[in-house]
């Protein structure tokens, strides 16, 4: 076993060391990134909630007839996408700057 030693106090560490300090790093930092995802699909989920429940207007007329007889998961992706076209969201950065000024105004008010 190849070992290194410390600068100050002679201690010895393994590879084994260094490789469980590695991965137990990169395991931490899987974690936090999937807790930043998780929080940020709950934003954008809530946003959209939010937009169903307050602005029903935004929905057309269309989307309404195809949530009839679909399952709830269903109809909420129906509502989140009429929605989507009735606001002008193209892609992922226009529906991250909306859940951005949602909670920003909620931050300020």
């Amino acid at each position: 076993m190849t070992t290194f030693n410390e600068s100050n106090n002679g201690n010895t560490i393994s590879k084994s060391d260094l490789k469980a300090d590695a991965e137990a790093s990169q395991h931490s930092s899987n974690e936090k990134n999937n807790a930043d995802t998780a929080l940020k699909f709950e934003r954008i989920k809530n946003v959209f909630k939010l937009l169903i429940e307050e602005a029903e207007y935004l929905i057309d007329d269309r989307a309404f007839e195809r949530c009839e007889g679909a399952s709830v998961k269903e109809q909420f992706s129906i509502k989140i996408d009429s929605i989507r076209k009735s606001l002008g969201i193209e892609n992922m950065d226009d529906v991250n700057l909306l859940v951005e000024i949602f909670y920003n105004f909620e931050l300020k008010y």
